[in-house]
């Protein structure tokens, strides 16, 4: 467990970094406006969700955690997460 808050503190920059791209593309606004890029979004988010269920995954295995619903759990936060984050995005447009 605490394997996985290190590697989470140690990913969370990146993760933001990501957040922040995807963020940028759904709304094509950062310091200046232009067209919107859903799909450079998409992309963003995906590698975001990547990294950000390395530290839960990390964090089960040292763990022990067998079973399905609690891997299941995990994804389903992480996917809800960033599909909350983009979806605050195209709603912030």
């Amino acid at each position: 467990m605490v394997a996985g808050l290190v590697l989470l503190a140690l990913l969370a920059y990146p993760i933001g970094v990501l957040g922040l791209l995807a963020f940028t593309a759904f709304t094509g606004c950062f310091l200046s406006c232009s067209a919107p890029q859903p799909g450079t979004g998409l992309v963003w988010s995906a590698i975001a969700a990547v990294l950000l269920a390395l530290p839960l995954a990390v964090g089960m295995s040292i763990a022990g955690a067998r079973s399905r619903a609690a891997w299941w759990s995990a994804a389903a936060l992480v996917l809800v997460v960033v599909a909350g984050w983009d979806l605050a995005a195209v709603l912030a447009r």
